[in-house]
């Protein structure tokens, strides 16, 4: 079955996880919906958004370029530090499965770019722990924090887990907790110059008031297939997480930190539905965690049938979902 069989990473595995992402996201390159510009307070959005707008099937071969680019990156940092075996690909199976379980996910849009980021920051923090100078991990997490700041401005959030993790990871001297607010100050002093001088720094700040003052907490209006989805991958990540918590005490203190830091991400990463803005595609900034937390549960399972079961029925399902656009041609 697929969990087995992703449990190895020859050639093979990589070749069908791309295509069995293909699989999922074909419906969509038959009827790309139209790229969503935000607010202002997204300019490196925007930009992307306006470059894309008229090629809606550039701007999907891209987003899925940029998603099988997340899940081998994240499988690669699990690997890399010894959360999960280094010759599994569970990790990027499983979050080619959650951002493919919806056409929803599919087209380009800022979460794709900003669970990209997440992954980038998570690849930086796990090094402080082996670093006796972290200015420069210091320095890129900060400035990845921001530039997704600007592209999905609740992804400010983050910041905090970085701080979390600072304290967990080791003796930080104070340049070190310093230069991230430095960083991630940078890009929106230049973003603030340029509204400024256009003119619109005004109506900046009062979007960003307005955006974090107006809260649509769980705006989501699922249909059925939806639901079923939810409902069949909710206690799967609740057995995993409940799995991998039991579990902690008899891993190393490298790999305890690295697990909490992952549970800081989850955490903060929730905050995101306060701000409703993106209905669907906002719960995708959680699959990069999820995706981890799965991934580390199943690595070790050795009795896994109820569980590729339930994978299956996720398969079968988002398939039903993402192909009935097709009853429209």
């Amino acid at each position: 079955m697929l969990i087995r069989f992703f449990k190895s990473s020859f050639v093979t595995q990589y070749i069908f996880l791309f295509v069995f992402m293909l699989l999922l996201w074909a419906p969509s390159f038959l009827n790309p919906p139209p790229l969503m510009r935000f607010q202002e307070t997204s300019p490196l959005w925007n930009m992307l958004a306006d470059a894309f707008a008229k090629l809606p099937i550039l701007s999907l071969v891209l987003s899925c370029l940029i998603v099988y680019m997340s899940a081998l990156l994240l499988n690669n940092l699990l690997t890399g530090h010894g959360l999960i075996p280094k010759n599994s690909l569970l990790a990027g199976f499983f979050y080619i499965l959650l951002i493919g379980s919806s056409y929803h996910f599919h087209q380009l849009n800022p979460i794709i770019v900003v669970n990209l980021l997440i992954i980038l920051e998570m690849y930086y923090l796990f090094q402080l722990y082996t670093l006796r100078e972290a200015y420069k991990v210091a320095f890129s997490v900060g400035f990845i924090t921001s530039l997704a700041f600007l592209v999905y401005p609740p992804a400010i959030y983050l910041i905090i887990p970085i701080y979390l993790i600072y304290m967990t990871m080791g003796n930080l001297s104070w340049r070190e907790w310093l230069i991230p607010l430095i960083a991630f100050s940078l890009p929106l002093v230049y973003v603030g110059v340029y509204y400024f001088w256009i003119g619109k720094s005004v109506m900046f700040l009062n979007t960003i008031i307005k955006d974090f003052t107006y809260f649509r907490i769980f705006h989501f209006h699922f249909d059925i297939l939806n639901w079923i989805k939810i409902v069949i991958i909710l206690p799967l990540f609740i057995f995993s997480f409940i799995g991998v918590l039991n579990n902690i005490a008899s891993k190393n203190i490298d790999l305890r930190k690295k697990t909490f830091a992952m549970m800081h991400f989850l955490i903060f990463s929730s905050l995101i539905f306060l701000f409703v803005v993106f209905p669907y595609r906002q719960f995708s900034l959680l699959f990069a965690p999820l995706a981890a937390f799965m991934s580390l549960w199943l690595s070790e399972k050795k009795k896994i049938l109820k569980y590729e079961i339930a994978i299956l029925l996720v398969i079968i399902i988002s398939l039903i979902d993402n192909y009935k656009i097709l009853q429209y041609f």
